[in-house]
């Protein structure tokens, strides 16, 4: 069986008279208190209503006009607010349920919360690193004197294709709760809070060299270096 996502009993910060007595990974799991979780929840809850309102109004707008859709980087604004939606959208609903209980609203909802919430942050970050590409690719060719021609509607489309699908691949190896090259990669309710992939003793290798890069470290690191490159 995997292990619980939201442990049971739950540790309360107000329990922890000593935090050195917790080791890294024992405190990212250690809870707010009901009442600080009720406020959070709402908060963040109501944050995420104004982002799915106006990222959605975004998609719609391109969506809706065919000559903001024939335009390559229109595209890509497109498929960078989509993910911020499905994020902001499914976050607020996990934020305004989990709010009304004043604790994490279930097990499956942390499953669900910790695909969504990886999928969609490799996707933004991946798909950032494909618009960094591009307009380095355009400001090289400027410097150089060179014709630049944009990416066509289908490769920009392709091109999303390709970072969606690796990205719900993270989402569902973040959600699936099984161990990954015989080591646990299990997600939990960090603070009691929201549901993510966290450090467990014996799997810090993977996590700090395959996780986290592919996530989203290696598409910052490289739009770092083409800031960098420019200047």
């Amino acid at each position: 069986m995997p292990e619980p996502r939201l442990d049971d009993p739950r540790l309360f910060r107000s329990n922890v008279t000593d935090s050195s007595e917790l080791s890294r990974f024992d405190y990212p799991r250690v809870s707010s208190e009901p009442e600080d979780l009720h406020i959070q929840f709402a908060i963040l809850g109501s944050i995420n209503v104004v982002v799915a309102l106006f990222t959605g109004l975004l998609c719609l707008a391109i969506l809706k006009s065919k000559r903001l859709r024939q335009k390559p980087f229109d595209l890509y604004l497109l498929f960078i607010a989509l993910p911020d939606f499905v994020s902001g959208f499914c976050c607020m609903l996990t934020c305004l349920m989990s709010a009304r209980g004043r604790e994490y609203v279930g097990e499956r909802m942390c499953g669900f919360q910790s695909f969504y919430l990886n999928a969609t942050v490799s996707a933004n970050t991946w798909m950032n690193a494909v618009i960094v590409y591009e307009i380095h690719k355009l400001l090289r060719f400027s410097h150089m004197r060179r014709r630049y021609s944009p990416p066509t509607q289908r490769k920009v489309i392709w091109q999303a294709v390709a970072v969606y699908l690796y990205a719900c691949l993270w989402g569902t190896i973040c959600a699936l709760q099984v161990d990954i090259f015989g080591l646990p990669f299990p997600s939990h309710a960090y603070g009691g809070f929201y549901c993510i992939p966290m450090e467990e003793k014996g799997n810090s290798w993977f996590f700090y060299l395959i996780f986290l890069p592919g996530v989203f470290a290696l598409p910052s690191v490289y739009a770092v270096f083409v800031l960098v490159d420019i200047m």
